[in-house]
C-alpha cells in the first residue's frame, strides 16, 4: 500500500525550504535597498558649502561634540518669515563619559550677527538673513551661537516644519505625558487642548503643540520642543521602527525632502551610538531663561521686545561658562 501522506510531506519540505530562502533573499535586498536609500538622502540633505570650520580660540573641546539644531517654518516669503528659526538648540555631547546634553536659546536673545555691519538683531533672523545674502544660513546661525556659547559648533541640523511632521507621522505618532492639561486659546484662533495623561501625537497635533506660546511663554514653548524632540528619538531607535522597512523608508522621504545638514552618512552613523544616551533618566535638560537664576533678562531695545544676559548687553561670559561646564 503506498503512503501518500508520506510523499505530500515529502513535497512540502523542499518547497518550505525554497519559500523560506527567497523570503530572506527578499528581506536582504529590501535592507540594502534601505541602506542604499540612507547613503543616499545623506548626499541630498548634505551641504557644507558654506561650513566655516574657523573654531573659537583659547578653549580646548577635547572629547566633545556639539550640534545645531535649528527649526524653521519652511514657506519663504519677502519678510523673511519661512527661514527665521523658531527654535534653536545645542546638542552636545561627552564622549568619554556618554552624556548629552540639550540646550534651548530663546530666539528673541539679542545679538550681533555677522556681516550685517556689526548691527544686533534677534538671533531667530540670522539664518534668513545668510540665506537672502547667499552666504549660507547655517553658517551665520553657527557663528552667532558660537559667539554666545563659547563652544565650537562641529554639526548643525536645519530641519523645517513639513520634515517635523512627516517624521512624526512616519513612526506612527509620538507619546507625551502631561502632569496637567494644555490649552492654547488665541494663537490659532481656535482652542488647541491637550488633556492630562498620556497624549500620542500626529505630526499635525505636535506642530501646535511646540509652537504654541500666546498661554505660556518662548521659554515654557522651548521644554516642550525638548520633550517632543526626546519622544520623536525613542520613537525612532525603537524595534518597532527599526525593524518595519515601510516606516523607515517614510522616515528617508521626510528627511531627504526638508533637511539640511553638514552631517555625511558615514559622520552619522558614527554619531547613532550616542543615541541612547539621550534619555529623560540621563539627559541635561537647559532653557536659558529670565528666571531668578536664568541668566538673562527681557527689555526693549529700539522698540523692540529682546532678550539679553543679566550682565550686560553683549557680555556672553556668564552664560559661556555655564555651557561650557555644562557636563562638569
Amino acid at each position: 500500500m503506498i503512503n501518500h501522506t508520506k510523499n505530500i510531506k515529502k513535497q512540502k519540505k523542499p518547497f518550505l525550504k525554497r519559500l523560506g530562502f527567497f523570503s530572506v533573499i527578499f528581506v536582504l535586498i529590501f535592507f540594502l535597498f534601505l541602506f542604499l536609500k540612507a547613503g543616499n538622502t545623506f548626499s541630498l540633505v548634505t551641504d557644507d558649502k558654506f561650513w566655516d570650520k574657523k573654531e573659537n580660540e583659547n578653549y580646548n573641546e577635547k572629547n566633545r561634540i556639539d550640534i545645531l539644531l535649528l527649526g524653521i517654518r519652511g514657506d519663504d516669503n519677502e519678510n523673511y518669515g519661512g527661514t527665521l528659526a523658531d527654535a534653536i538648540m545645542l546638542i552636545s555631547i561627552k564622549t568619554d563619559k556618554n552624556k548629552i546634553a540639550l540646550i534651548s536659546l530663546p530666539r528673541d536673545l539679542y545679538a550681533k550677527i555677522p556681516k550685517h555691519a556689526g548691527l544686533r538683531e534677534k538671533i531667530n533672523y540670522a539664518y534668513a538673513f545668510g540665506e537672502n545674502k547667499g552666504i549660507g544660513g547655517i553658517n551665520l546661525s553657527k557663528q552667532v551661537v558660537e559667539n554666545i556659547t563659547g563652544v565650537n559648533i562641529d554639526y548643525a541640523v536645519v530641519v523645517n516644519f513639513q520634515a517635523f511632521e512627516d517624521l512624526i507621522n512616519a513612526v506612527g505618532g509620538v507619546d507625551i505625558y502631561l502632569q496637567e492639561e494644555f490649552v492654547e486659546t488665541s494663537q490659532w484662533g481656535w482652542e488647541f487642548r491637550l488633556p492630562a495623561g498620556k497624549n500620542t501625537l500626529d505630526g499635525e497635533t505636535a506642530l501646535y503643540y511646540v509652537r504654541s506660546r500666546f498661554s505660556t511663554d518662548d521659554f515654557d514653548r522651548a521644554r516642550r520642543q525638548q520633550e517632543v524632540i526626546l519622544a520623536l528619538k525613542e520613537k525612532l531607535t525603537s524595534a518597532g521602527v527599526l525593524t518595519n522597512p515601510v516606516k523607515l523608508n517614510n522616515i528617508f522621504n521626510a528627511i531627504g525632502d526638508n533637511v539640511k545638514t553638514n552631517i555625511d552618512f558615514k559622520t552619522g552613523l558614527k554619531l547613532l551610538k550616542y543615541a541612547k544616551y539621550m534619555n529623560e533618566k540621563d539627559l541635561i535638560r537647559k532653557v536659558l531663561d529670565t528666571s531668578k537664576d536664568g541668566l538673562l533678562q527681557a527689555g526693549i531695545v529700539d522698540g523692540m521686545y529682546v532678550l539679553y544676559p543679566k550682565a550686560g548687553l553683549d557680555n556672553f561670559s556668564e552664560i559661556k561658562k555655564e555651557i561650557r561646564g555644562i557636563f562638569d
